[in-house]
Parts: C-alpha cells; sequence; structure tokens
C-alpha cells in the first residue's frame, strides 16, 4: 500500500468511528508523531547548523569553554 492509500483508508475509518474516546486516543497518536517530527527537524536543523560552525572554523577549545563558563558563574 502507498502512504496515499494508507490515508485514504484512515480517513475513512476515522470518519466510520463514533466513539469520542477512540477519536482522543487517536489524534493523541497523531499529535505525538507530529512533536516527535518536529523534534526529529530541528535537531537535524541544528546539527547542520554545527557541521557548517565546525567546517568554518567557528569553534572554541575546550578551555575556553571552561573559562567563559567560569565567568558566567561568577556574574550570577
Amino acid at each position: 500500500m502507498t502512504a496515499v492509500e494508507i490515508r485514504s483508508e484512515l480517513k475513512d475509518l476515522v470518519d466510520r468511528i463514533r466513539d469520542l474516546s477512540v477519536l482522543e486516543a487517536l489524534r493523541t497518536l497523531a499529535l505525538r508523531q507530529v512533536e516527535q517530527d518536529d523534534l526529529t527537524a530541528e535537531l537535524e536543523r541544528t546539527a547542520d547548523l554545527s557541521d557548517e560552525d565546525i567546517e568554518a572554523g567557528r569553534t572554541h577549545s575546550i578551555a575556553e569553554v571552561k573559562q567563559w563558563m567560569g565567568e558566567q558563574k561568577r556574574k550570577q
């Protein structure tokens, strides 16, 4: 089955369901998947940006990061 066929079948099935709790469960499942997909896309975008920064030499040494963190801690 193709994705289009499955979507069509699911739409038909959902239209036939009258039990509100089943519909709410399906909605929750679908929303969780969408949120997961959004999170995955954001993590991939962040990783791509990190790769670009590394390739461009926009990085800091461990010592520089530790120094910066220490300075931030003292500001608090």
